[in-house]
C-alpha cells in the first residue's frame, strides 16, 4: 500500500510540476502550461517574496558554504541581496515547495528603478553560463518588465516584448501568460 501511494505521488508531482530538475532551461509551452496549472500557488509564492519587505532579495535552495565539506550536509532555503552576499537560512513552505517540486535555481523579488515591483522565477542564476535563460515572472501592475525586471524600453512586436543589445548579439523577450504572469527567454549578455 506504502508503495502505491509513493507511485500515485510521483505521478501527480509529475504531472503538476514545471520539470523538476533544477538549474535548466524548460520550453517555453512547459513553463506556460505550469504557469496556468498553478497560478494560485505562484501568485502567494510572489506575495512571500514581497513579504520580505526588501527592495531587492535572492532566495534559492542550496547547501551553505560553510556546510559545503560536509558529506551529510543538507539544502536549506536561504535568502541574500546580492550573489556575492552571505546567505541566511530561513523556513517557509511555500517557497520550499517552489524549489523542491518546480526545479527553480533562484526566486528574485526587485523593486526596479521606476519603482515597479516584479519576482523573478529563473531555471537558471543570472550568472549561468547557460546561452539560453528563461523562467517566468509575477508582475505587481500586470505590466510587462525588461531582462531580470529591470527597467527596459520594450518594443512590442506581435504579443511579445522585446529588448535587443544596441549591436544586436543579445537579447530578450517577454510574453504575458495571464494576468501578472509573464513568460521570459533571454540570450547573451544583456545590459538593462
Amino acid at each position: 500500500m506504502k508503495k502505491y501511494a509513493l507511485i500515485v505521488l510521483a505521478l501527480v508531482l509529475m504531472l503538476t510540476s514545471c520539470g523538476g530538475a533544477a538549474s535548466s532551461v524548460k520550453s517555453a509551452n512547459e513553463v506556460i502550461a505550469c504557469v496556468e496549472r498553478n497560478y494560485d500557488f505562484f501568485s502567494d509564492c510572489a506575495l512571500e517574496m514581497q513579504a520580505f519587505k526588501m527592495d531587492r532579495v535572492y532566495v534559492a535552495y542550496e547547501i551553505l558554504k560553510e556546510e559545503k565539506d560536509n558529506p551529510n550536509a543538507q539544502k536549506k532555503l536561504v535568502y541574500y541581496e546580492k550573489e556575492s552576499a552571505a546567505r541566511t537560512a530561513f523556513t517557509n513552505a511555500t517557497l520550499e515547495q517552489a524549489f523542491t517540486v518546480y526545479g527553480f535555481a533562484v526566486i528574485f523579488f526587485q523593486t526596479a528603478s521606476d519603482s515597479r515591483q516584479n519576482v523573478l522565477f529563473s531555471y537558471t542564476k543570472e550568472s549561468s553560463s547557460s546561452p539560453i535563460q528563461n523562467g517566468f515572472y509575477y508582475s505587481f501592475d500586470s505590466l510587462p518588465s525588461g531582462w531580470w525586471g529591470r527597467s527596459a524600453d520594450l518594443k512590442r512586436k506581435d504579443n511579445r516584448y522585446l529588448q535587443i543589445s544596441p549591436n544586436g548579439d543579445a537579447w530578450y523577450f517577454t510574453v504575458q501568460i495571464r494576468d501578472h504572469f509573464y513568460y521570459f527567454e533571454k540570450q547573451g549578455a544583456l545590459l538593462a
